[in-house]
C-alpha cells in the first residue's frame, strides 16, 4: 500500500517502515520520523529490561522533542525494529479526527538481536479535520508472555 497521509492504515504503516529505517531518505538519524509525530506525541518504551535498563514497564517520553531525543540518543545505535504482525488481525478505528490501530507483533530492542519478542501495541493517531495529515500522538507496546 502507497503511503497516503490521510488514509489511517497506510501511515501507520509509514510510521512503523520509517522507524525501522531511521535513516530513511539519507537524513539524520530518525528526522523523516519526526515528521509523523504530533507535537505532544507519547512514546513508552517497550520493556527496559530489554535494553538492560531495568525490569518493570518502561519510560514515557514525551513532548516530540523528547521522543526523538531519546530515539536519537539512546536508540540510534541499536536500531531497533519494530514488526506489525498479521494485519487481517488488526482491530482499526478511525472516527474521522482520532484513529486507533492495535494488534500483535514482534519487537526487537537491536536490530542485530536474532529473535523478537512479541508483543501487544496500540498507535493513536489526530488530525484536525478529515482531509489533514494523520499524526501519531500516542503509541506503546507491552512485551507478552
Amino acid at each position: 500500500m502507497a503511503y497516503v497521509t490521510t488514509d489511517l492504515v497506510s501511515t501507520l504503516l509509514e510510521v512503523i517502515r520509517r522507524f525501522n529505517d531511521p535513516l530513511d531518505g539519507g537524513r539524520d538519524y530518525y528526522d523523516s520520523y519526526g515528521e509523523l509525530l504530533d507535537p505532544n506525541t507519547e512514546m513508552k518504551e517497550v520493556d527496559p529490561t530489554l535494553s538492560g535498563s531495568g525490569p518493570g514497564p518502561g519510560r514515557s517520553h514525551n513532548p516530540k522533542s523528547e521522543v526523538l531525543n531519546y530515539l536519537k540518543t539512546s536508540q540510534k545505535t541499536k536500531i531497533p525494529q519494530f514488526n506489525e504482525g498479521d494485519h487481517n488481525s488488526w482491530n482499526v478505528a478511525d472516527a474521522g479526527t482520532i484513529g486507533i490501530v492495535s494488534g500483535t507483533g514482534t519487537y526487537k530492542d537491536k536490530s542485530s538481536d536474532k529473535d523478537g519478542k512479541p508483543v501487544k501495541y496500540c498507535f493513536v493517531f489526530k488530525r484536525a479535520d478529515r482531509n489533514a495529515n494523520w499524526l501519531l500522538t500516542v503509541s506503546f507496546a507491552s512485551l507478552l508472555p
